[in-house]
C-alpha cells in the first residue's frame, strides 16, 4: 500500500477529494472538496500518505488541514491510478500528523478532527514548474 514514488513532484498541486457515500463521515459527506498537496510522508519505497489544505472560498472547511493515508492495496499516483485513503480534516495541523499519514491505528487518532471518513484524491491541476504557482482550478 503505497502511493508511487513520482507523486513527489505534483507538491503544490491542487487534487479533488472525492468522499466515498458510506466511507464513515463523521457528521455526513462534505462532498467534493479541492486541496492544495503539501506534504508527503515516505516509508520505505513509496509514499503512505501527507497532507494539506482544502482550497473552496466559502466552504465551511476552508482553510482547514486534510490529513491522509493510503487505505486500499496497490500503488497510487493521483492521476491515473487516483486510490482510496483515509481522510481526517482538522481546522489545524496536529502535531501528530505524519504518525497518522503512515498509518492509522484505531485509539491513535488526534483529537480535534472536524470530518473524518474515507475518499478518492485525484489530480485537479497540476503546480506550474517555472513559477511554483497551482495553474488555476477554480471556476472564473
Amino acid at each position: 500500500m503505497a502511493l508511487d514514488i513520482t507523486v513527489g513532484k505534483l507538491l503544490g498541486s491542487v487534487m479533488t477529494l472525492a468522499p466515498i457515500e458510506g466511507g464513515g463521515w463523521s457528521g455526513g459527506s462534505p462532498g467534493e472538496l479541492w486541496m492544495e498537496l503539501w506534504e508527503l510522508v515516505r516509508d520505505g519505497d513509496g509514499y503512505t500518505g501527507g497532507y494539506g489544505r482544502v482550497s473552496i472560498p466559502g466552504h465551511p472547511f476552508d482553510n482547514m488541514k486534510v490529513v491522509f493515508h493510503v487505505r486500499s492495496h496497490g500503488t497510487w499516483n493521483f492521476d491515473t491510478e487516483p486510490g482510496d485513503f483515509n481522510v481526517w480534516i482538522y481546522p489545524s495541523l496536529p502535531s501528530e500528523w505524519r504518525k497518522l499519514a503512515t498509518r492509522f491505528i484505531p485509539g491513535e487518532l488526534p483529537a480535534g478532527h472536524v470530518a473524518f471518513g474515507h475518499a478518492v484524491i485525484k489530480l485537479r491541476s497540476r503546480r506550474t514548474a517555472a513559477t511554483g504557482a497551482v495553474a488555476s482550478a477554480f471556476p472564473r
